[in-house]
């Protein structure tokens, strides 16, 4: 796989990390919201394959009869200011949106048959629409800020740009805050359920490459991980489970090693793989003369092995855990996917004894760089992977086949593995092709690589059991 770099100029040097928390809480989404005089609301979906806007109300501040509406003569867009200029129109960024109908309704969308000063605009989205996120970038692209959206109609004179909330039941049962270290913020969402009973479970879940940088809803969203309050998932849970959903600023990839220009090396590859190749034969013929095993003479930890990333990862659990001393250390669990589940991997292996059990799904942690030694220790610990067989970004070959082997044959008793044909639709909604006249009712199949929407619909099943129901039943193991 490439090899990833990251500019050294933004995390550039270690050092000890300042346990300190942003105290500012900046929550943006509400269950529930009527916008004032000439101000927008958006509804945002937290679908399987993304964010999408799905609706839009807006208070036109006079009323507006239905005959007046032509959908056509609205021009709907979403804008992303400029740094340079904040407040002139013509240095934004605009997209522009196309709306299915638009119609008379009460202040929260729904249609009505009369006049009204509220309007609604609804959208039609795909898993393969275009423009469909509120957010404005991602870790590839530099910035994830929100997009802000504006709607004219020069017949009715109308010109709304005014946010006045976001809406989403599930979003708006997180927080959000940043942890402050000696080189960066990490920005995270966290929700813990009302009764904050003792004893509460903790949830962690880790994004994947393409939600990083510094708006956590971007992590919430992206990969539906806000559905980890939903109470599909939170019911297996006596009084619920605290989630924590940290946010990487660049992604988890990043290594503790430094190439020869002094810049971070990204997992996954696999340079120890391809020395040993030569090394293990002369390490073997010294075996044979010294009678010392292979493995021990000659022990170093594989390079660009470690995240960059584990301790500031690690202070941050240890503080949200300080902050709120219900939780049962005992049940923590973490999980992530593709990036982040490398970093679930990561975290298992350098931090021993700490996590209750783990779901890691479509991980890119090299098994080349897990020591025989590490093997052992993992197999203590209740792990559940999830892949699908043509994913082609983590190998199954490479990555989480071998490293499952290794462990049932080092005598682990609870890890499991939910394997894949691939990643297809299931709730029905969407179709490969609506004109597909071989195949009319061919559900939709996403990239093999996105195994989470399996997860974060708690989907993977063993003898009965769903994978969030075997979660709330483990507890840390004794070492």
């Amino acid at each position: 796989m490439k090899i990833f770099y990251k500019k050294a100029f933004m995390l550039i040097t270690a050092g000890l990390l300042s346990l300190s928390l942003f105290a500012k809480e900046k929550v943006s989404f509400v269950t529930e919201k009527v916008p004032g005089d000439k101000e927008l609301v958006i509804y945002v979906t937290a679908n399987d394959w993304g964010p999408s806007v799905d609706k839009i109300v807006f208070n036109t501040g006079k009323e507006i009869k239905p005959e007046e509406i032509e959908v056509d003569e609205f021009e709907i867009s979403k804008e992303k200011r400029r740094e340079s200029n904040h407040d002139s129109r013509t240095d934004w960024q605009e997209i522009e949106l196309e709306a299915d109908d638009v119609y008379c309704s009460d202040g929260y969308g729904n249609k009505v048959a009369g006049s009204s000063k509220y309007l609604t605009a609804v959208f039609n989205n795909l898993p393969d629409s275009e423009n469909c996120s509120p957010f404005a970038g991602s870790l590839i692209k530099g910035v994830n800020n929100v997009y802000g959206y504006r709607i004219e109609n020069d017949d009715l004179d109308l010109n709304i740009y005014k946010m006045a909330g976001m809406v989403n039941p599930l979003g708006a049962k997180f927080k959000t805050s940043e942890f402050i270290t000696d080189q960066y913020k990490m920005s995270y969402a966290f929700y813990n359920p009302p009764k904050k009973a003792d004893k509460t479970p903790l949830i962690i879940w880790l994004h994947g490459i393409s939600e990083g940088g510094n708006n956590p809803y971007v992590a919430m969203f992206g990969i539906k991980s806000v559905n980890l309050a939903s109470e599909e998932i939170q019911k297996y849970f006596k009084d619920g489970a605290s989630v924590l959903i940290p946010q990487c600023p660049t992604a988890w990839l990043e290594t503790t090693t430094l190439d020869a220009n002094g810049m971070r090396v990204w997992e996954p590859i696999d340079i120890a793989g391809t020395i040993n190749k030569y090394v293990n034969p002369v390490k073997g013929i010294l075996g044979m003369l010294t009678n010392i095993p292979v493995n021990q003479i000659v022990e170093e930890k594989p390079l660009a092995k470690t995240s960059y990333y584990t301790e500031s990862l690690m202070a941050l659990i240890e503080t949200y855990l300080d902050l709120n001393p219900y939780i049962d250390r005992n049940r923590i669990y973490i999980g992530g996917c593709s990036a982040g589940g490398y970093m679930t991997l990561n975290m298992l292996i350098e931090k021993p004894g700490f996590f209750a059990a783990a779901i890691p799904t479509c991980e890119v942690y090299v098994n080349n760089k897990i020591t025989d030694k590490e093997i052992q220790e993992l197999a203590k610990v209740p792990v559940w992977f999830v892949q699908a067989k043509n994913d082609g970004t983590a190998k199954p070959a490479v990555y989480v086949s071998p490293t499952f082997e290794r462990l049932e044959n080092a005598g682990a008793s609870n890890v499991h593995l939910s394997m894949y044909e691939g990643v297809f639709d299931k709730t029905g909604k969407y179709l490969a092709k609506k004109d597909d006249d071989d195949d009319p009712d061919k559900v939709y199949e996403y990239n093999g690589h996105y195994s989470w929407i399996y997860v974060l619909n708690n989907d993977p099943n063993e003898d009965g059991k769903s994978i969030f129901e075997w979660l709330s039943e483990q507890k840390k193991y004794s070492r």
